[in-house]
């Protein structure tokens, strides 16, 4: 740009007034120009060089979209944080927003990944709108949640573990999961673990060569590939096979061994190794 006064090509922008000067006779070219690049003001701290706030999120109730009350007398604050609170939450909100506390203290517990985090949270979302957590204990939903959503990010978490943690009755958490299956139906969630992703941890805490675990793994997909985990608890399906090819490989583990590392019955144990041997007709000798 030049002066259209003196002609020199010394013309400077002055951001903060939105205006081209003359740098050589202060003359003001033109003024209130439009600035066309990104928004970084922070009114908070001028340091900060923030575009935009944080992303949306399925883990709080207002999916982060909300007002965070600011700096100032800490009094006044905190009567202004709780008029905002009770203001914003109705009463469908109020359980939505117990279910999301539970479902983060329990998932930070567990230490499980942001994705799962947030499709467990976009599941809360449709029971409590659709109606389906009514007649349903706080706990199990949450657990029969979490479950859910650990195996559509193929997780392998199991759901009796999570149910002698928290103490809940299978009863309760069947009911639970069928509430929840309709609400991720609603979603399109489908779970995609295969019952051989439960294998590793199987072998890892049996402390079992790598062979064992590729074996175990091939058999299981086999089962997987031909229905024949339909219905059946993966991880006691993946435990049994592990059993089963470790006796085969001459590294034998007891059935009691595998069904303490995994605590499940020797029944549970022995059942699944029938069911290997019969429906894929392998032939060991002790």
């Amino acid at each position: 740009m030049i002066c259209p006064v003196c002609g020199t090509p010394d013309v400077i922008f002055d951001s903060e007034r939105a205006q081209y000067v003359c740098g050589s006779k202060g003359i003001v070219i033109e003024e209130n120009i439009a600035d066309l690049g990104p928004e970084w003001r922070n009114f908070e701290d001028e340091t900060m060089r923030i575009r935009a706030g944080p992303p949306v999120t399925f883990t709080v109730h207002t999916e982060g979209f909300g007002t965070i009350v600011g700096t100032g007398n800490w009094t006044r604050k905190q009567k202004l944080r709780t008029l905002q609170n009770k203001s914003r939450v109705s009463s469908k909100e109020r359980k939505k927003v117990t279910y999301l506390t539970s479902l983060n203290r329990i998932a930070g517990k567990l230490n499980l990944p942001r994705p799962v985090r947030e499709t467990a949270g976009m599941i809360v979302k449709i029971l409590v709108e659709a109606g389906l957590a009514k007649r349903v204990d706080p706990d199990a939903l949450t657990v029969a949640v979490l479950h859910y959503a650990c195996r559509v990010h193929r997780v392998p978490l199991r759901l009796q573990d999570l149910e002698k943690l928290y103490e809940i009755e299978e009863k309760e958490v069947w009911n639970a999961t069928q509430k929840v299956t309709q609400a991720a139906r609603k979603l399109n969630l489908t779970p995609k673990l295969s019952p051989a992703e439960y294998v590793p941890s199987i072998a890892n805490k049996l402390g079992l060569p790598g062979e064992v675990m590729i074996k175990s793994m091939e058999i299981v997909n086999l089962l997987f590939q031909s229905g024949g985990t339909s219905g059946k608890d993966p991880a006691k399906i993946s435990a049994a096979a592990v059993y089963l090819v470790s006796t085969i490989m001459d590294v034998k583990k007891t059935q009691k061994e595998v069904s303490e590392a995994l605590n499940i019955t020797e029944v549970a144990v022995r059942g699944g190794y029938r069911d290997i041997v019969e429906k894929l007709d392998i032939d060991v000798v002790m």
